[in-house]
């Protein structure tokens, strides 16, 4: 008796395997019910390879492929196989393509200060454009996976918008939290970052008065001859700033937060001095102080992060 009912339990796990299995097609109990069709191990093969060499690639284009379906599939059965994968459509990662000469420029840098205390880094004053409109831009999605990495190139979308209303804003953060935000009327060349920014704003911020370092990117007003001569003449240290780095500035994380408050707010902006008010209200408030004390205190993890990936982006 026990012998038999053994081989029933065999015969089950046989029966269990070719039904589930991938070469018969994977359906669960609920899908059995609904008759949902399957995928056969092939065209799984397909779908799989097409998705990792191309991750754009949508469950709508799959439908439409004829080589991979050749039984006519809908969009829906592509779409359930992708999500049991863990292939679920993800934001894709905005960054431009990092240069090779730039990355290595990237680690030797992060090498160069890998010593560096955090009292050092307390110093700097870490400063930014960026800027700021009333909503979101429109999302790109991908097929990835959770652990793959959103870094990898092929899920990176180039930035490019350019909606009606918004608003230039530079700011200045210290270990201490926020320092200063400027809103900018006007497009910002050497000139006007100069006088309005520099000689204007630098003597008032009490970190730089005593061992502070001021560090700029390397956009084009912030190296131009103007703004070294008069940063040199000012006898300000400046901080040598890798390119392509917006993951090693700090200020780059309040703008990120600062941003996602505006987009998250129920009112509806008419104005850009409503827009204006609105981000100075984020940017001065306690829970920026915070995100600001915990970016500094990251730097030294992001240092070493960019060593240990030699020199490539990093998740900040």
């Amino acid at each position: 008796m026990e012998k038999a009912g053994y081989n029933r339990g065999l015969k089950t796990i046989r029966n269990w395997k070719k039904k589930f299995i991938l070469g018969e097609g994977i359906r669960s109990s609920r899908d059995q019910c609904k008759g949902l069709p399957k995928i056969h191990e092939e065209t799984a093969k397909k779908i799989l390879d097409t998705v990792k060499e191309k991750p754009e690639t949508t469950a709508s284009d799959l439908a439409n492929d004829k080589i991979i379906n050749h039984n006519e599939l809908s969009k829906s059965t592509f779409e359930r196989f992708l999500n049991n994968e863990g292939y679920f459509a993800r934001k894709m990662t905005e960054k431009p393509i990092l240069k090779g000469k730039n990355q290595i420029k990237r680690y030797q840098w992060a090498l160069d200060r890998k010593y560096w205390t955090q009292e050092q880094w307390n110093r700097v004053v870490f400063t930014d454009e960026s800027q700021v409109f009333p909503e979101k831009i429109g999302n790109h999605f991908i097929r990835r996976k959770a652990n793959e990495n959103p870094l990898d190139p092929k899920f990176i979308f180039e930035k490019d918008s350019n909606p009606s209303m918004k608003i230039m804003l530079w700011g200045a953060i210290s270990s201490e939290g926020p320092l200063d935000l400027v809103w900018l009327h006007s497009s910002i060349t050497s000139e006007v970052y100069v006088e309005e920014i520099l000689k204007k704003r630098l003597s008032t911020y009490p970190t730089l008065s005593i061992n502070g370092i001021f560090q700029q990117d390397n956009a084009p007003p912030h190296k131009a001859i103007k703004t070294l001569n008069w940063l040199k003449s000012s006898n300000i240290d400046v901080l040598i700033w890798p390119p392509q780095s917006p993951d090693l500035n700090l200020i780059e994380n309040v703008w990120g937060n600062l941003k996602n408050e505006i987009y998250g707010e129920v009112t509806k902006f008419h104005t850009e001095e409503e827009l204006w008010n609105l981000a100075q209200k984020h940017f001065f408030s306690e829970k920026m102080l915070k995100i600001i004390q915990n970016c500094y205190a990251s730097i030294k993890a992001r240092i070493q992060k960019v060593i240990d990936s030699n020199g490539y982006w990093i998740d900040y």
